[in-house]
């Protein structure tokens, strides 16, 4: 039987994960499994979450985990835990990574999770032509695109949002990035992941999605992220050379 792992990396948000996991609950099968990972979140973060569960009625309780850390350990880092877990933990055939802040419905999450079937891994992508987001500023949606026109540019390969945070893989995959030993950290890990993979000729595929603004929490991406990412381009870049 195919069952899918979610993953869902977590940071001081409390109704947004609540409200996720009891969506998400309504659009997958018991066969499935829900992984939070919460990374040392000083809010009630994990008490939202066992309750959450605890209202869960149509999956396997037992397949339902959380996993805190007890020092920040950022999204990328929380990811790869989750896969680690779910590799060790469970008999899931497909990998989904998602946020937890509103951005990623539930809808949009089983979308990437069903499309993959002949793909290594899917991305969904906020820029593709059936693509929508809500809610965000002008100023804001051509920041975004720009940094990916921009990762395009550098890194040589047509893929539309480098940056998405709404992902699935094949279980071969997952196993792939987590041989790899990865050298950036914060939002512009999830382009090394695509090059990791894309190095390997994983077959890829990218999705229209609805995105939403986060409906909790604030925003991890700072002048401090973005400047380190920039740096982080470039060593993804000279990683990608020397393959």
């Amino acid at each position: 039987m195919h069952s899918t792992a979610f993953i869902l990396p977590s940071f001081n948000e409390t109704d947004s994960i609540y409200q996720l996991i009891g969506n998400l609950s309504q659009h997958i099968t018991k066969e499935d499994f829900l992984i939070v990972v919460d990374d040392s979140s000083s809010d009630v973060t994990e008490r939202y979450v066992n309750l959450a569960f605890s209202k869960v009625t149509n999956l396997n309780q037992s397949n339902l985990f959380i996993i805190r850390n007890h020092q920040k350990n950022g999204r990328g880092k929380s990811v790869r835990q989750g896969m680690d877990f779910a590799i060790a933990n469970t008999n899931a055939d497909t990998i989904v990574e998602m946020d937890s802040d509103g951005s990623h419905s539930a809808e949009m999450a089983k979308l990437v999770a069903i499309s993959l079937a002949d793909y290594d891994y899917v991305i969904g992508s906020r820029y593709l032509p059936q693509s929508s987001i809500k809610g965000w500023s002008f100023t804001r949606t051509i920041f975004s695109k720009v940094i990916n026109r921009l990762i395009t540019v550098i890194l040589g390969h047509k893929i539309s949002d480098w940056t998405s945070g709404l992902r699935a893989y094949s279980k071969s995959s997952v196993v792939t990035l987590l041989q790899h030993e990865f050298i950036t950290q914060g939002f512009i890990s999830l382009s090394e992941q695509a090059i990791v993979l894309t190095s390997t000729h994983s077959r890829l595929k990218e999705v229209p999605i609805v995105f939403y603004p986060r409906s909790h929490g604030e925003s991890t991406v700072t002048w401090k992220e973005i400047k380190d990412s920039f740096f982080g381009l470039v060593k993804i870049y000279r990683y990608k050379n020397l393959k």
